[in-house]
């Protein structure tokens, strides 16, 4: 388990599928937020065949500022299969209310 661990790395892809969907998730931010765990988006880059990682985004607890912070660091990345690549947005299903009303924990 991770209790009592020292050091721990979960990784999530949220689009939560490897096929193209209208936007992320928002658990990964959510659990993040309630753990008080940063979030370290990477990702392979397959125009340089390079992996990349942005600094660590501590959630701020604006969900939306904290999307275009990695909408802006996915920008011009190069995916595998481009007509999969989910954008970096709330999927459009995640209504406010839901999201303000998710069980955590």
């Amino acid at each position: 388990t991770m209790r009592g661990a020292d050091t721990a790395i979960l990784l999530i892809c949220p689009s939560g599928t490897r096929q193209y969907t209208e936007g992320w998730q928002p658990g990964f931010y959510y659990l993040a937020e309630k753990l008080k765990l940063p979030i370290v988006p990477a990702s392979p880059d397959y125009n340089t065949k390079q992996v990349r990682l942005h600094e660590a985004i501590v959630p701020s607890g604006d969900i939306h500022a904290d999307l275009a912070l990695m909408a802006a660091f996915y920008a011009g990345m190069g995916p595998l299969i481009p007509e999969r690549a989910t954008p970096v947005r709330l999927a459009p299903e995640t209504a406010e209310g839901e999201l303000a009303a998710a069980p955590l924990l």
